[in-house]
């Protein structure tokens, strides 16, 4: 009952790509989110896709994923993708939980730079996963935040002003 009521409400204050006012977002979105992939495997769940279309459409090379993630498997990004995953500044990293440890570890600005972007999965799939995300998108770390309710993006993109979107896709 609570997801359902979280989704409601998640439909009710989230919007398309219409009514973005970030160049930057709305970019990402339409050129990235929205694109229809036939080549992409119907096997993938949603994460996923958003993963492998994020890792094209900023040219990722160095990807971190942390190893036994159940969701995500790395065999699937390693046959999909020519990108490297031990290789720090990282372009893009992908968490399970709004609770992992790497999001709360004082390497993470070491291992990141302006353009890096975090998805992180299960953000409400319980009450406590949804307050960890509420809290990582309030944060001044991330100064742009999406929502896309089966996952979260945090951006480093120092110099933008802070917004937080709610995007159906």
């Amino acid at each position: 009952m609570i997801s359902f009521f979280s989704y409601l409400r998640f439909l009710i204050l989230s919007k398309k790509r219409h009514g973005l006012h970030s160049p930057f977002v709305y970019s990402y979105v339409t050129n990235c989110l929205l694109k229809r992939d036939m080549c992409q495997k119907k096997v993938l769940g949603r994460t996923a896709r958003i993963v492998l279309k994020s890792i094209a459409y900023f040219d990722a090379r160095n990807l971190w994923v942390r190893p036994g993630d159940g969701q995500l498997q790395l065999s699937i990004l390693k046959e999909n993708t020519p990108s490297s995953f031990d290789i720090s500044p990282f372009d893009l990293m992908y968490v399970e939980h709004p609770d992992d440890p790497l999001l709360h570890s004082h390497d993470l600005p070491q291992c990141t730079h302006n353009n890096s972007l975090i998805i992180i999965d299960n953000i409400y799939k319980t009450s406590r996963n949804n307050a960890l995300w509420k809290s990582h998108y309030q944060s001044e770390k991330y100064p742009v935040t999406m929502d896309l309710y089966h996952c979260g993006i945090l951006f480093f993109r120092s110099g933008q002003a802070k917004e937080h979107f709610r995007i159906r896709i």
